[in-house]
């Protein structure tokens, strides 16, 4: 992937590899009004419709006034609204297959009335048609059920939405991350991996055999257009199946673990914690 404030045109078919989702938006009274600390996995993006909030992160403090609006990375926040405060709030993904975020961000970014003009209208369907079929899902939208015309409906607004915050950013000159495949053998590579069953060992050597090259090549390769490894798209492939069925199915995590691959649920539960800091049932429970 390439950083670049001018940002060239991709093939269409490399689009497919932007892994951009609706999690969840909401209008109202902030859910965690006042917290010292606040963890997130996705992008937050807030329009703050009524009183104001002090956000920090990444070390960086804004203040957000009624009107404006905020983007905040994934990670750690602090944040501090005024009683008074109501807010329209979005949550999404928006990720390269190999785990790489399109927006480069460490602190939160503010955005004036002006320049978010017709956001709000935007997500009002998207609003509507949570309110009215999943109203309780909060974060695991993921995993409602839901006919395709209305997943193509709230992924048609969202995808409108972003398109907006996508031009928003790039005005400002903010860094993005696309891919760059000037080897056409990284694709090849991406997809042979792709197809590799997920509860088997994953072995460099051997995918280098199939291309007819050593292993530092293959890496090299497929580094220069993902930025990262084979071995660490692997692993992120077989990461989020695994939190896949921990949020989204009853199965216990020894099952979860040996559909992984993994002989024994201790090596499991290291991997995991490796992986994401926390252990397989700590990460149930929170989420």
């Amino acid at each position: 992937m390439s950083q670049s404030k001018s940002l060239p045109p991709l093939p269409f078919r490399e689009w497919k590899f932007l892994d951009a989702q609706l999690i969840w938006v909401y209008e109202g009274v902030p859910q965690v009004a006042n917290q010292r600390s606040v963890s997130n996995r996705y992008f937050t993006a807030w329009g703050l419709l009524q009183g104001e909030v002090v956000l920090a992160a990444g070390g960086e403090e804004v203040r957000i006034s009624a009107g404006d609006w905020v983007l905040l990375p994934p990670g750690t926040s602090e944040r501090q609204f005024s009683e008074d405060a109501r807010i329209l709030s979005i949550h999404f993904e928006a990720r390269w297959i190999t785990d790489q975020a399109l927006f480069e961000l460490r602190v939160p970014i503010r955005f004036s009335r002006s320049e978010t003009r017709g956001w709000r209208e935007l997500m009002q369907p998207m609003l509507a048609t949570i309110r009215k079929h999943h109203p309780h899902a909060y974060n695991r939208l993921q995993w409602e059920e839901m006919d395709f015309e209305r997943y193509v409906d709230l992924q048609g607004n969202f995808q409108r939405w972003l398109a907006r915050l996508w031009g928003e950013m790039q005005r400002r000159g903010e860094l993005f991350f696309l891919p760059q495949n000037d080897d056409p053998r990284s694709m090849e590579i991406k997809m042979r991996v792709d197809a590799k069953p997920l509860h088997l060992p994953f072995r460099l050597e051997n995918l280098a055999e199939e291309f007819g090259l050593s292993a530092a090549q293959v890496n090299r390769i497929f580094f220069s257009a993902f930025r990262t490894t084979p071995k660490q798209y692997f692993e992120r492939r077989r990461l989020a199946q695994v939190k896949g069925a921990l949020l989204s199915s009853s199965q216990q995590v020894k099952e979860i673990a040996f559909g992984a691959g993994f002989r024994h649920q201790s090596e499991f539960s290291s991997w995991f914690k490796k992986q994401t800091g926390s252990s397989p049932s700590e990460f149930r429970k929170r989420n």
